[in-house]
Order: structure tokens, then sequence, then C-alpha cells
């Protein structure tokens, strides 16, 4: 398990911006927004972390999110959602783990239920 600082951590395949720390607030925020389809000036406004390597939005989307974009199906349902997805991220970014990590989070025909199973596929992303 990643070593936990506050909401940071220093796991680095969640790290959309690349600054060097996963932060909820940031690439969370980031990885929600490309899910939910925004894009342009609206998907990095006010979600880039300090020291960003990413930080223009045709970076993260293209060179980041586009050839990754089947990896973020967190929940092995065979696609990739906000609601879900999004929602499993977000809360592991937070530190939520056990049941309430997937409480709610899951969609249908999911492949990964086990709370265990996600945290294990969100650490070696």
């Amino acid at each position: 398990m990643p070593q936990q600082l506050g909401r940071k951590a220093t796991f680095s395949g969640l790290d959309v911006d690349g600054n060097g720390s996963v932060d909820a607030l940031t690439d969370g925020v980031l990885i929600t927004r490309l899910m939910f389809g925004v894009r342009g000036e609206a998907l990095t406004e006010g979600a880039i972390g300090t020291y960003a390597f990413r930080s223009e939005p045709y970076q993260i989307v293209d060179a980041y999110f586009a050839g990754n974009s089947s990896r973020w199906d967190v929940d092995g349902d065979g696609r990739v959602s906000a609601l879900t997805d999004g929602v499993l991220i977000t809360r592991y970014m937070f530190g939520v783990r056990n049941y309430q990590l997937v409480q709610g989070a899951l969609g249908s025909g999911a492949k990964r239920t086990n709370p265990y199973s996600i945290v294990s596929y969100l650490d070696n992303l």
C-alpha cells in the first residue's frame, strides 16, 4: 500500500498532472472530468497541482488519458464511467478503503467487486 501523507500519496500511476504526487483534488478531479468528457481549458481549470509536468489540456488528454483509457475501467465492467470508476478512484485517493470504497460505486456486470481487488488494481496502475 502506498505511503500516504494527508490526502497526497507517493504512487505515480494516478499522477495525471505529473507533479510527483497524487492528490484527489487535482488528479482525481482531472480523471473525473476526463471521464465526463470535459475537454479544453475546462478540463484543467483549478485542477493542476504545483510543479505539474502536464498542465495543458492536450497533454493530459492526448499523452496521458487517450493512450491509457481502458485502464480506467477500475471495476472491470467493460466501460469507463465517471459515476463508477471515477468515484472508485477518487475515494481511493482520499484513503477510503474496505466496504466504503465500493458501496454504490460498482457498474452493472463489474468483475472487480471486492474492495481489496480494487485497491490492488489501483495500487498497481
